[in-house]
């Protein structure tokens, strides 16, 4: 999968039990990939150093489902991610 765009939905202040929920969705043409996250209330969307965490948690998630296992990639079109994440592995 080409990822051309990564949207953030969710994650407000709406949470009960201390944590909001979310999803961070990979898409590319004709493909949405939505990973559904659960996070501790404190997470800030707007925040870049958490919007950094938010990715890397769900590229993580990706990264298990069978078909990135089992030889499909997930890669990212040039300039999305920021060098301080590594999709390699």
């Amino acid at each position: 999968m080409y990822v051309e765009q990564i949207d953030y939905e969710g994650f407000d202040d709406t949470g009960t039990n201390g944590v909001i929920h979310g999803t961070v969705a990979f898409v590319s043409k004709g493909r949405r990939l939505a990973i559904a996250l659960t996070v501790p209330r404190q997470m800030e969307i707007q925040d870049s150093r958490h919007r950094l965490l938010l990715m890397a948690k769900a590229i993580r998630q990706a990264r298990r489902m069978p078909e990135f296992r089992e030889g499909s990639r997930l890669r990212f079109a040039p300039g999305l991610l920021p060098r301080e994440i590594h999709t390699h592995g």
